[in-house]
């Protein structure tokens, strides 16, 4: 969790530094503006998920009104404990998760 977190700071880094060193090469910095823009949106939203994640993984209790977010949206968020010896012991999840 705290690893996509990071990626996405060194990430908005590296694009930042491009963007200030393209400057000169671009005829309008109104060209790259919007690569801060997305930049900046995308951290944001990988900010957002590590807490909605962190949340989970405190077992914290959700106030009402997030509760009936999550009932209303398409999404769901679960913790499932793994049993050492299970078959999934180990292994990390991959893609989407069915409905259980």
């Amino acid at each position: 969790m705290h690893a996509l977190e990071d990626e996405s700071d060194d990430q908005k880094t590296r694009l930042e530094t491009w963007v200030i060193e393209a400057g000169d090469d671009v005829g309008s910095a109104d060209q790259l503006r919007g690569l801060l823009h997305l930049t900046a949106a995308s951290e944001a939203i990988c900010d957002a998920a590590a807490d909605i994640a962190e949340v989970v993984l405190r077992e914290v209790e959700l106030p009402p009104v997030f509760g009936q977010a999550l009932e209303d949206s398409e999404e769901a968020i679960a913790a499932v404990a793994v049993g050492s010896g299970s078959d999934l012991d180990g292994t990390t999840v991959a893609g989407g998760v069915e409905e259980l």
